[in-house]
């Protein structure tokens, strides 16, 4: 999948999470009636929602995840990191 395939499936996905949220709170404002209704879990729904809060439609969009150091990388006492 190439770079421009992933971002418009990102986008995709955030206009889907989106959705959700304006379900929640301009239909049902019942976050288990809305969850029920898409098939999510709670724990996911809360999750999105505080991310579209706090950040907007940008903290809709899948971030990079995984541990920012490789975890077998050997450590250097010397560098500064």
């Amino acid at each position: 999948m190439g770079e421009r395939e992933r971002e418009k499936e990102q986008l995709r996905r955030a206009k889907i999470r989106l959705r959700r949220i304006h379900h929640y709170e301009q239909v049902t404002r019942n976050v288990s009636q809305t969850c029920r209704f898409f098939g999510i879990s709670r724990g996911q729904f809360y999750f999105w929602l505080r991310r579209c809060r706090q950040v907007g439609f940008g903290g809709l969009r899948a971030q990079k995840c995984g541990p920012r150091n490789h975890p077998f990388k050997m450590w250097d006492p010397t560098s500064r990191s």
